[in-house]
C-alpha cells in the first residue's frame, strides 16, 4: 500500500504517514470527526485500494497536498460504493491469534507456567476483577479471560514471567530496559491506568515491570505478524522477504533494541535455556491486563451477537470462484496444485471449484487449498481409482444430481428464511448477496417442484428442523431469540495444509447463549435396492444412509473443527450437529423406449421422518448433550462406531462375520440417534435385550457344530457391547434429575428400568466371562499350560528383550502358540500356491521360448493396460469377455430386461445355497430394527433382487449377478485376447490364466474383498533393482522405486493398516489398495507385471489374513483374561516373592507394563504393525518411516558383500553349535557330526529336509519370491543376496542345526515330538525323523502331522536362537516394534537371545520341554571347583597365560571338562564301566545336597515351578552349565592363542604380516575372538555397545567424505598443501557408500595393506 504506520503497545494507530512521508492529513482530518485512531485508519485504507482510485481517477476528484483525497471527497465515494456498512467489522478490538497463542503457550510449559482458560478474573479471595489476564508469580500460573482477551493478552501475561526470568539470568538486558522504560509512552499510560490500584500503589518496580511486559507484548505481536505476512507470499517470494527481514534486523537496530531483542529470545532463541527457571522466580506479586471493555452491560455485545459477528466477518470475506485455473494455481500456488490435482472438482480445462477470501483492500485474494468435501472426495478416490472417480463426476447423472442438488439447496435456503420470519423465537441473520423477498411461488418452481403436494412435502420437512430449533431455543430461554445463518462460509486459515480450509454450512444456527447448531441438506435418490414402488408412490424401505456416513461425519466434523478452532466455539457448545436427508426421485425420460435416464421431472420428495422413518435427522460429527454423563456414554457409542466401521472395511464381503459387524455398526448408529435427536435413554436399556436372551440359550453350549453355539468372536462382541452399559446408572444421575423436574412420572419409570437392566447387564457380563475363561483353561491345559497361575512381575529385560513364548507369563506363551500356528497354517498354505505358480510358469516360460518371445512379452499376452491419453487408467489381465458384452449387459440392466437375461445366463448349480447364505446375513444384519414392519420390508425388497424362482427382477439385478448366474455359452461373448488364449497351442497362457483367475476367487472368498476379482493383479509395486531390470531406466518409474521406502503408503498396509489417526488394529492385507506415486496420486503404472511374483506375494498377505483372523477373537480374549484375572506375584527389590502373615505368597493385579509388552506382541503379530511410534514428523518428515530406510542403506553399505564377517559368524556359530552338543539334550556331538557328513553326502535330501521346516531367518518366503523373478539377472542382481556372505553363513548353520535334531526326534504313538532317548524306552525300534526322511526321501514317511510339525520347528527355531541369536520376524522382543529400539538393536538383534542364554534365571523352557539357566550363572553357582577355575580363567590375560603356561597339550586342558559331575545318568555310566571313586563319590555328594537345596528354594521362589518336581533334571541342568561355559572357555583360548602366535606387532616378519593369506587369517581370528569372547572380555563387549546407534554412522561418513572431498579440491587446485597425518587413498570415502565396496576393499585390499581409520 505503500503507507507507513506506528503503533503503541496494543497494537492500536498512533501515527499515519502518505507516501511522501508526511503525517496524513486525510486520516487527521477523519480523526477529527470523532473516529477513534483505529476506526479513522480503516476508513483511511480503503481510500487506497485500487477501486477507490480508479473510481477518484476517472471523475477527477481533487486530492490533497499529499496526493491523498480530501475528506469531503471521500465521503460522496463512500456512499456511491455503498463502503459504509463493510467498515464495521474492521472497527473491533484485534482478535486473539491462535498461532501466537500457542507459541507463546509452548514457552510457558517450557519454563514450568501453568496456563488456565477462565471465564473471569478474580483475585485471591474470589472476587472479580476488570481484568482480561492475570499473571501469579507464587503459584506460577497465567490465567486468561478468553472471550474477552485480544491479540496481546497471552503474551503480556506470559512477558511477565519473561522480565522475571531475565531479572536473575541475564541481568544486563533487564537492567537495560528498566532504566529506559520510562522513555516510552507505555509507562506513562501503565502508570495512568494502573498506579492507583491498591496491588500496584507506591511500587514503580511493578509498574516499570507492567510496562516492559507490555512493550515485549507488543513486540511478540509486531514480529508475529510480519512473520505470518511473510508466510502467506509464494516460496520464491517468502524467502526473499526473509531475507530482507534478517538484513534488516541488523541495519536497523532490532537487536541494539533490548524490547526487541527479549522478544525475539523469549520465542525463538534462547526458550530451552530457561528451562524450568520459572522454579526459582522468588517474587510474590500479581501482574494484570486490565479489561478495556468494562463498559456498562448495556454497551456490551452478548455472546450470541459476538459469534454471530465473527462468523458473518468470515462469510462476508469468502466467497466460491469457479473461474480459477489450474494455470494460476501452478504460477502461485505449485504446492497446493499437488494437494488439488488428484480431486475431482475441475472441468476438462482443469478448472478449480475453490474458495477465495479477500484479505482487504489493495491486496489480491488469496486462493483458499482446500473444501471441507475434499477428504470426501479422496476417500472416493481411494475406492474406485482416480480415472474413474473422474469418469463417475463427469457422467450424465452426476452432473444432473449436482444442477438439481444445487436448485434444492438454493430453494431450502430461501424457504427457511421465508418460514423463519413468521417465528418469534427466530431471527434470520442476512447472508444472501441479495436477500429474498420472493414467495412461495417462486421457491416451488426453483426447487423444480411442479406438484403441489411436493411442495408440502418439501415445507414440511423444513418446518420440522424449525420446530427443532424452537424447542431447543424455548428450554434456554423462551423470551430470546435464536439467529439463523443460511449458507453460511466458513473458513479455518490452518487446516489441511496450504492456505487452510473453507466450507458452506447450510443451516447454522446460534442459540440466545452462544451455542449453535449445525444443519445439512443432503438431497439424494438412493440405489433402488432401497426402495419399493413406482413412479411417485416409491419409498424407502431400507437405510440407504449408512455408507454414508463416513463422508458426512468428516464433512460436518470439518465444520465443527473450524468453529472451535477460529470461533473458540466447543464441541460441547454445538447443540446439534446433523443431517437432514431428503429422498428425491426423478422421472425417467421415455420408459416406452427404454430410455431409462433421469429427466428434470421430480417425482417424489420427502424429507421427514413423518413421511418415512428412514429421514430423521441423522446425528454426525460426533453430537454431544449438555448432560456430562450422557455425553461419556455417546463417547464411549462413537469409540465403539468407529472401531466397528474400521472392522467392516476390514472384512467386507458378504460372509456372516461382516453381516454381524454390520447389525452391530447400523444398531450403534441407531443408538446414537435415539440419544442425540430422540433424547431416548430407555431405548439403551431396551438394547441388550437381545443378547440377554441369547446368553440364557446358548452359553451353555460347547459343541461349536451346534446350532447357537457362541464362539471367541461371539462371545466378546455380546461382550463388549454390555461393558459400554456397565456404568449406565452412574452417567444418567445428572440427565435423570433435569428429567425430574420437568416430568416426575417418566423419570420414575426410566429409573426402574435402568435399575433392572443394569442386573441383567452385570450378570450377562459375569456368565460370559466365566464361559470364556472356562474355554481358555480347558484349550491351554491342552498344551500344557495353566493360565490361571500367577508369574512374577515382568523386569525391564523381560518386558524389552525377551521373545513372546520366552515370558514368563502363561498368557504369552498361549497367544505365542496360536500365533505360531497361524504362521505354519499360513506357510503350508502358501508354499502349496508357491509350488503350483512355478511349475505353471515353469512352463509358461518353456512355451515362450518355443514362440522366440520371452517371459516378460509372455505375462504382456495376458495382461490388459487401460489407458486414457496415454496414461495407464488400470490393469489387470485380459478380460475374459468383449467389452461390447459388457456395455450390452449394462444397457439391458438399465432396460431391465429379464428376457434378455433369461436367454444368455443360467442359475448356477449352488445358487440357492449362496441365496440361503447371504439370506441369513442380511436378517443377521437387520436385527438391529425392532419394528418389524420395517424390517419385513427391507427382507423382502432384499428377496426381491436375489431370489430368482420368486422375482423376475432378479435376474435383471446388477448385484451379486456373478455369484447366481453364469452364461450358457460363453463362447459367443469371449473377448479377442481370451479367445486367442483357447487355441490349443496357447495351453500354457490358458492355464497361467486360468490358475490366476481360480487364485483370485479364493482370495475373494477368504477376505471377501470385492477389488479381488478374476483378473485382479496385485497393487505390488517393483523393487529399485526390479523396476531397472523390468523397465529399462525410466526416470518417473526410478525415483518413485527410490522414494518408496522414505514414505508413508499407508494404503499399502505393509507396515500395518493406517487411518487419518494413525494405527488402527486391524488385521493388514496387502497388495489390495491402488498404489500412490511420490506426488501421493493413484498410479496404475506401478503395478509390477512380474505376474507370478505378484500372485504369490498377494497369497502371503491372503493367507496370513485368514489365519490370524481366525486367532484374533482368542488372542483378545487371552488379553481379557490377563486383565480381568491374572495376577503377578509381589516380589521384593532381590527378586524375593513376598509373603502375608500366614506364608502365602502375596499378589497384585497384572501391571500396566505387562499389559502394554503383551499388546506391543499383539499389534505386531496379528495386526502388522512393525513400528508402533505415533507419526514423529521433524521438518515434515515421518521419522517412523525414514529412519528404517536410513537403516536398510546403512546395512546395505556397511554388510553387503561381508565376506570376513560371514567367515567368522560361521566360525563362531560351529564353536556354539559344537557346545550345544555337550550332554546332548537336543542333539549330540555326534549328531552335530553326522550332520555335517551329510551334507557333503546327500546335499539334496539335506536341502529339501531343510527347505521344508522352514528354519531360516529371513523366511523361505524370499527364497520363493526371488524364484518366481520373471527375468534371471533379478534372481542375482538384488538387494538381498548382497548379504549372501552372512545369509549363507547363517542358512547352513540352520540347516545343520535341523539335521541334527532330527536324528535326536521322533514321533511316538500319539503322534507327538520326543526325544530319542525317551522313544526308544516305548518302542525300541523307533526310528528319527530324519532316518524315517532318508528311508525313501519322502517328506511324507514322517507322519507329521500338524501339530508336530510346528512343534518341531519351534524346536529347531528355538535352538538355533541359544546357538546365533534370533533376528528373524517370527521371534521378536518388545524393543524392536519402537523406533529407539530398532536403532539400539541395529546390528545387535541376536545380542539379547545370547546374552540370556549365558545369564538368564533358571526357567523350565516349555518348547524344548527341558530345564535351563544362563550357563554363566549356573557355572559361577556351580561349586568350589567352578569358583576356582573363574579365579584361574575369567582374566583374560590370565587366561591366555595360563593356556600357554599349561598347554603342553591341548588335550590336557580339555580333560578339566569331566571333573564336574552332577548327571546322576554320568555317574551310573563311570560306576558301570568301573571308573567311580569314593573321593568322586564323596564330591558328588556334597554337590547334590548343595544343589537339591537350591532347587527347593528355586521352586519356593518360582509360582511356575510348582508341577518341576524331579531334582535330577536340576542336577543334569548344573552339570550342563559348567561344561558348555569351559568348553567356550577353552575355545576362546584357543583363538587368542592363535592370535597370539601370530603375532601383535607391524613388524613384516610377523605371520600375521607375511602374506595377504595370513593378514585375511589374522582378520577373520580377530573377528572370531571378538564376536565369541565379547560375553567374558569387557573390552570385546564394550566394542559391540560404543557405536550406540549404527545408522549414526551413515551421517558420520557423509561428513567424512565431504571434509575429504574439500581437503582433495583444495589439495589439488594448490589452495593449500596436503596434510602430512592424512593416510587416506583418492576416493577412500568415496567407495565406502558403494554397496560391497566396504568390506571387499578390506579383504581385497585396495586401498593398500588394512589401514585404521
Amino acid at each position: 500500500m505503500g503507507c507507513k504506520v506506528k503503533y503503541d503497545e496494543r497494537h492500536n494507530v498512533t501515527e499515519v504517514y502518505a507516501n511522501n512521508g508526511a503525517v496524513s492529513q486525510l486520516w487527521s482530518d477523519l480523526k477529527d470527526t470523532g473516529l477513534s485512531n483505529n476506526e479513522a485508519y480503516n476508513y483511511y485504507i480503503v481510500s487506497r485500494t485500487d477501486e477507490f482510485t480508479d473510481y477518484l481517477d476517472n471523475r477527477k476528484f481533487n486530492r490533497d497536498i499529499n496526493g491523498e483525497p480530501t475528506l469531503e471527497t471521500i465521503g460522496s465515494i463512500y456512499d456511491e460504493l455503498e463502503i459504509n456498512k463493510v467498515l464495521d467489522d474492521l472497527n473491533t478490538t484485534p482478535p486473539q491469534d491462535i498461532k501466537l497463542n500457542n507459541k507463546v503457550k509452548s514457552f510457558l510449559e517450557t519454563v514450568g507456567v501453568d496456563y488456565k482458560s477462565v471465564e473471569d478474573i478474580k483475585d485471591s479471595n474470589g472476587s472479580p476483577l476488570k481484568a482480561v489476564g492475570k499473571a501469579d508469580m507464587l503459584t506460577k500460573i497465567v490465567e486468561v479471560s478468553e472471550g474477552k482477551a485480544d491479540i496481546t493478552t497471552l503474551p503480556e501475561e506470559a512477558a511477565h514471567f519473561f522480565v522475571e526470568i531475565l531479572r536473575t539470568q541475564n541481568p544486563k538486558l533487564y537492567n537495560q530496559m528498566y532504566k529506559n522504560i520510562s522513555k516510552y509512552k507505555v509507562y506513562d499510560k501503565v502508570v495512568q491506568e494502573y498506579g492507583e490500584l491498591d496491588s500496584y500503589t507506591g511500587k514503580e518496580h511493578k509498574l516499570r515491570d507492567e510496562a516492559i511486559a507490555k512493550l515485549i507484548a507488543n513486540e511478540l505481536v509486531n514480529q508475529h505478524l510480519e512473520n505470518e505476512n511473510i508466510e502467506a507470499l509464494p516460496t520464491f517470494r517468502r524467502w526473499f522477504a526473509k531475507l530482507l527481514k534478517a538484513m534488516g534486523q541488523i541495519f536497523d537496530g532490532t537487536f541494539s533494541d533490548p524490547y526487541k531483542a527479549a522478544a525475539y529470545k523469549m520465542l525463538n532463541a534462547e526458550t530451552q535455556a530457561y528451562k524450568d527457571a520459572a522454579s526459582n522466580i522468588t517474587s510474590t506479586e500479581t501482574y494484570l491486563q486490565s479489561d478495556s471493555s468494562s463498559a456498562p452491560n448495556s454497551q456490551k455485545k452478548s455472546t450470541q451477537a459476538s459469534v454471530v459477528d465473527k462468523i458473518m466477518k468470515t462469510h462476508n470475506s469468502t466467497f466460491i470462484d469457479e473461474s480459477k485455473l489450474k494455470g494460476w494455481i501452478q504460477e502461485y500456488l505449485p504446492t497446493d496444485y499437488k494437494l488439488l490435482r488428484t480431486l475431482m472438482e475441475q472441468d476438462e480445462d482443469g478448472t478449480f471449484a475453490r474458495y477465495v477470501i479477500d484479505q482487504g483492500p489493495g491486496k489480491p485474494p488469496l486462493m483458499i487449498t482446500n473444501r471441507t468435501t475434499d477428504e470426501g472426495t479422496r476417500q472416493f478416490i481411494k475406492k474406485v481409482g482416480k480415472f474413474r472417480a473422474q469418469e463417475i463426476n463427469k457422467s450424465d447423472r452426476a452432473a444432473h444430481a449436482r444442477k438439481h442438488g444445487t436448485n434444492l439447496h438454493g430453494a431450502a435456503q430461501m424457504l427457511i428464511e421465508k418460514l423463519a420470519q413468521k417465528n418469534k423465537s427466530l431471527d434470520v441473520v442476512q447472508t444472501m448477496d441479495t436477500p429474498f423477498k420472493g414467495n412461495h411461488k417462486e421457491i416451488q418452481k426453483k426447487a423444480g417442484l411442479t406438484r403441489a403436494d411436493l411442495y408440502n412435502n418439501f415445507k414440511l420437512g423444513v418446518s420440522s428442523i424449525l420446530d427443532t430449533i424452537e424447542q431447543t431455543q424455548n428450554e434456554i430461554s423462551s423470551t430470546e431469540s435464536a439467529k439463523i445463518l443460511t449458507e453460511v462460509r466458513l473458513y479455518d486459515p490452518n487446516m489441511g495444509g496450504g492456505t487452510g480450509t473453507a466450507g458452506t454450512i447450510d443451516l447454522l444456527v446460534v442459540y440466545s447463549d452462544g451455542t449453535v447448531g449445525i444443519f445439512d441438506w443432503k438431497f439424494m435418490t438412493p440405489q433402488y435396492q432401497y426402495t419399493e414402488g413406482l413412479g411417485a408412490l416409491r419409498r424407502l424401505v431400507d437405510n440407504p444412509w449408512a455408507i454414508k456416513m463416513d463422508g458426512w461425519n468428516m464433512q460436518i466434523g470439518a465444520y465443527k473443527k473450524m468453529l472451535n478452532k477460529v470461533h473458540g466455539i466447543k464441541n460441547k457448545d454445538v447443540r446439534q450437529s446433523r443431517i437432514i436427508p431428503a429422498h428425491v426421485e426423478y422421472k425417467v425420460k421415455d420408459h416406452t423406449k427404454k430410455d431409462y435416464r433421469r429427466s428434470d421431472t421430480i417425482d417424489v420428495l420427502n424429507m421427514s421422518s413423518k413421511q418415512n422413518p428412514f429421514l430423521a435427522q441423522i446425528s454426525v460429527g460426533k453430537e454431544l448433550k449438555t448432560f456430562s454423563g450422557i455425553n461419556n456414554l455417546l463417547k464411549a457409542l462413537y469409540t465403539k462406531r468407529d472401531k466397528l466401521f474400521n472392522q467392516m472395511k476390514n472384512v467386507r464381503g458378504q460372509n456372516e462375520t461382516y453381516a454381524q459387524l454390520k447389525s452391530r455398526y447400523l444398531a450403534t448408529l441407531n443408538s446414537i440417534q435415539e440419544v442425540t435427536v430422540n433424547e431416548n435413554i430407555l431405548h439403551i436399556v431396551n438394547t441388550n435385550d437381545d443378547h440377554i436372551v441369547n446368553i440364557a440359550e446358548n452359553i451353555h453350549k460347547n459343541n461349536p457344530s451346534e446350532k447357537g453355539f457362541l464362539d471367541y468372536n461371539g462371545l466378546l462382541n455380546m461382550l463388549e457391547d454390555l461393558l459400554l452399559f456397565e456404568n449406565l446408572n452412574k452417567d444418567v444421575v445428572e440427565y435423570l434429575s433435569d428429567i425430574e423436574q420437568r416430568n416426575p412420572d417418566q423419570a420414575d419409570i426410566l429409573r426402574s428400568a435402568l435399575a433392572d437392566g443394569a442386573s441383567q447387564v452385570h450378570q450377562s457380563i459375569q456368565l460370559i466371562r466365566n464361559k470364556m475363561y472356562e474355554r481358555l483353561m480347558d484349550e491351554a491345559s491342552v498344551i500344557g499350560e495353566d493360565i490361571t497361575e500367577d508369574s512374577l512381575r515382568l523386569g525391564f529385560w523381560a518386558r524389552n528383550l525377551e521373545q513372546m513364548d520366552e515370558i514368563e507369563n502363561p498368557i504369552f506363551r498361549v497367544a505365542m502358540d496360536e500365533i505360531t500356528k497361524s504362521f505354519n497354517n499360513s506357510k503350508r498354505d502358501t508354499d502349496k500356491i508357491f509350488k503350483d505358480v512355478q511349475k505353471k510358469q515353469a512352463a509358461l516360460e518353456k512355451w515362450a521360448e518355443k514362440n522366440g518371445l520371452n517371459l516378460t512379452q509372455a505375462f504382456q499376452k495376458l495382461i490388459k493396460d487401460r489407458k486414457v491419453k496415454g496414461e495407464i487408467k488400470s490393469r489387470s489381465l485380459v478380460p475374459k469377455f468383449s467389452e461390447k458384452f459388457y456395455k450390452e449387459m449394462e444397457n439391458q440392466t438399465e432396460a431391465k430386461s429379464t428376457a434378455w437375461f433369461k436367454k444368455h445366463f443360467k442359475l448356477k448349480d449352488n445358487w440357492k445355497e449362496t441365496y440361503d447364505r447371504k439370506l441369513r446375513n442380511k436378517q443377521i444384519e437387520l436385527q438391529y430394527i425392532k419394528n418389524d414392519k420395517i424390517r419385513n420390508g427391507a427382507l423382502k425388497q432384499f428377496q426381491k433382487f436375489n431370489n430368482f424362482i420368486v422375482n423376475d427382477e432378479a435376474w435383471s439385478s446388477p448385484y451379486n449377478r456373478w455369484q447366481y448366474l453364469e452364461l450358457k455359452n460363453p463362447k459367443d461373448f469371449y473377448s479377442k485376447s481370451y479367445a486367442e488364449l483357447q487355441l490349443p497351442k496357447n495351453k500354457p497362457l490358458l492355464d497361467f490364466y486360468e490358475m490366476y483367475h481360480d487364485y483370485n476367487k479364493q482370495f475373494q472368498e477368504i477376505t471377501g474383498k470385492g477389488q479381488l476379482k478374476p483378473g485382479f493383479i496385485a497393487n505390488r509395486r517393483d523393487g529399485i533393482m526390479e523396476s531397472v531390470i523390468n523397465n529399462g531406466f525410466n526416470a518417473s518409474k526410478f525415483f518413485d522405486a527410490i522414494s518408496a521406502p522414505f514414505l508413508t503408503h499407508a494404503n499399502e498396509q505393509t507396515m500395518g493398516v493406517r487411518d487419518n489417526n494413525g494405527l488402527v488394529d486391524q488385521i493388514p492385507l496387502p497388495f489390495t489398495e491402488p498404489l500412490t506415486n511420490s506426488k501421493g496420486e493413484v498410479d496404475a503404472s506401478l503395478k509390477s507385471i512380474e505376474l507370478g511374483k505378484s500372485l504369490y506375494a498377494l497369497s502371503l498377505g491372503v493367507y496370513n489374513y485368514k489365519y490370524m483372523s481366525e486367532i484374533e477373537a482368542k488372542v483378545m480374549a487371552l488379553k481379557d483374561f490377563l486383565i480381568n484375572q491374572s495376577q503377578e506375584t509381589d516380589t521384593t527389590y532381590f527378586g524375593n516373592i513376598k509373603e502375608d502373615e500366614a506364608g502365602e505368597a502375596t499378589a497384585s493385579n497384572v501391571s500396566p507394563e505387562t499389559l502394554s509388552t503383551f499388546d506391543r506382541f499383539v499389534k505386531y503379530y496379528v495386526y502388522g504393525q512393525r513400528m508402533q511410534d505415533k507419526r514423529n514428523l521433524v521438518g515434515g518428515v515421518d521419522l517412523v518411516k525414514v529412519i528404517p530406510a536410513l537403516q536398510s542403506i546403512y546395512s546395505l553399505k556397511v554388510l553387503s558383500f561381508a565376506v570376513v564377517p560371514g567367515i567368522a559368524a560361521r566360525a563362531v556359530g560351529g564353536i556354539n553349535m559344537y557346545i550345544e552338543g555337550i550332554d546332548g539334550v537336543n542333539y549330540t556331538k555326534e549328531q552335530l557330526r553326522e550332520a555335517n557328513k551329510a551334507y557333503v553326502k546327500n546335499y539334496k535330501e539335506v536341502v529339501e529336509f531343510s527347505e521344508f521346516f522352514d528354519p531360516y531367518q529371513s523366511g523361505n518366503s524370499w527364497h520363493q519370491m526371488r524364484d518366481l523373478s520373471m527375468k534371471k539377472a533379478a534372481k542375482f542382481l538384488n538387494v538381498d543376496n548382497a548379504y549372501y556372505p552372512l545369509r549363507a553363513a547363517d542358512e547352513n548353520m540352520d540347516t545343520m542345526i535341523t539335521i541334527a535334531m532330527a536324528q535326536n526326534h521322533g514321533i511316538d504313538k500319539n503322534g507327538v515330538i520326543q526325544r530319542m532317548e525317551d522313544l526308544v524306552l516305548e518302542n525300541k525300534d523307533a526310528v528319527s525323523l530324519w532316518d524315517a526322511f532318508l528311508k525313501n526321501g519322502k517328506i511324507d514317511d514322517m507322519n507329521l502331522n500338524d501339530n508336530a510339525f510346528v512343534d518341531f520347528r519351534r524346536r529347531i527355531k528355538e535352538v538355533a536362537g541359544k546357538i546365533k541369536g534370533e533376528m528373524s520376524d517370527e521371534n521378536i522382543v518388545a524393543a524392536q516394534t519402537q523406533l529407539m529400539g530398532r536403532l539400539l538393536l541395529q546390528f545387535r538383534g541376536w545380542m539379547p537371545g545370547l546374552v540370556a542364554e549365558r545369564f538368564k534365571t533358571i526357567k523350565y523352557n516349555r518348547i524344548l520341554k527341558t530345564l535351563e539357566e544362563g550357563r554363566y550363572i549356573g557355572f559361577l553357582k556351580g561349586a568350589n571347583y567352578g569358583k576356582t577355575m573363574l579365579e584361574d580363567e575369567i582374566k583374560f590375560t590370565t587366561i591366555a597365560s595360563n593356556a600357554l603356561k599349561r598347554t603342553s597339550s591341548i588335550v590336557q586342558e580339555l580333560l578339566f571338562l569331566k571333573k564336574f559331575i552332577t548327571n546322576p545318568n554320568e555317574k551310573a555310566r563311570l560306576e558301570e564301566e568301573g571308573k567311580w571313586t569314593d573321593r568322586m563319590d564323596a564330591e558328588y555328594n556334597r554337590k547334590v545336597a548343595a544343589l537339591t537345596r537350591e532347587f527347593e528354594a528355586w521352586r519356593r521362589n518360582n509360582p511356575a515351578a510348582k508341577n518341576i518336581t524331579n531334582v535330577n533334571d536340576f542336577l543334569r541342568l548344573r552339570q550342563r552349565s559348567v561344561r558348555r561355559t569351559l568348553a567356550e572357555m577353552r575355545s576362546i583360548i584357543m583363538v587368542y592363542a592363535a592370535l597370539l602366535a601370530m603375532g601383535l606387532g607391524e613388524d613384516d616378519n610377523e605371520i600375521r604380516n607375511r602374506s595377504w593369506t595370513t593378514r585375511k587369517l589374522n582378520m577373520a581370528l580377530n573377528r572370531i575372538a571378538m564376536e565369541l569372547g565379547f560375553m567374558l572380555n569387557p573390552m570385546e563387549f564394550t566394542k559391540f555397545l560404543r557405536g550406540g546407534i549404527p545408522v549414526v554412522g551413515l551421517l558420520v561418513d557423509a561428513q567424512n567424505l565431504l571434509k575429504n572431498s574439500l581437503d582433495e579440491t583444495f589439495d589439488t587446485l594448490g589452495i593449500w598443501a596436503e596434510s602430512p597425518n592424512d593416510s587416506t587413498p583418492p576416493l577412500y570415502y568415496s567407495t565406502k557408500f558403494v554397496p560391497g565396496a566396504h568390506q571387499l576393499g578390506r579383504v581385497f585390499e585396495f586401498w593398500g595393506k588394512p589401514i585404521n581409520i
